[in-house]
């Protein structure tokens, strides 16, 4: 839920910190065409570097949060547009490689008659997520008008699914020859 939440704090620092200085539909446009850039570039950058073995994408993914979690912390910190918005693009680097990086492993491994299910629970536990975390950021942003805050605290949260992802993950590959690519 942390992804949907950091797009709550997009519009909200595009208004209230940034708005005011050089309007705010300006602001909040700059801070998602960033997010764009990263989201195109994140996955394509993490594939020529690690490549697309089971073990690189489960790099791919571990990396994919770290990078996420610090770059949006750094971002509730920023008060300068261009600083905000090279933290977004970076964190959304990261966010992007998590979602391609972990749809990839999940099709190398599901048979072709569950497929389009797993990618439609998928998709239903992503939208849903994002949905909460909208909300519960809105609610904390709102009850400690803190970017700073807000933000940290998310990306505290990422870190924590991160080790929660991790354990489970590790738990659930079973020792192979070495992949091609390895």
């Amino acid at each position: 839920w942390p992804a949907g939440g950091y797009l709550v704090l997009l519009s909200v620092a595009g208004q209230l910190r940034f708005g005011p200085l050089i309007g705010a539909a300006v602001a909040t446009s700059t801070l998602y065409a960033m997010r764009g850039l990263g989201t195109g570039l994140g996955p394509v950058l993490a594939r020529r570097l690690f490549g697309s073995s089971d073990r690189a994408l489960r790099l791919q993914i571990g990396l994919g949060f770290t990078v996420a979690a610090i770059f949006y912390a750094l971002f509730g910190f920023q008060h300068h547009l261009w600083f905000a918005g090279g933290c977004v693009l970076i964190a959304h680097m990261g966010g992007s490689t998590i979602w391609v990086s972990s749809t990839a492993l999940w099709q190398k491994h599901v048979h072709d008659e569950f497929r389009g299910r797993i990618y439609a629970l998928d998709f239903l536990c992503m939208t849903l997520s994002f949905s909460i975390g909208g909300v519960l950021t809105g609610w904390l942003y709102d009850l400690t008008g803190s970017l700073e805050l807000v933000a940290s605290g998310l990306s505290v949260c990422l870190l924590i699914f991160l080790g929660v992802w991790w354990r489970w993950s590790a738990a659930m590959v079973t020792p192979q020859a070495s992949e091609p690519g390895d």
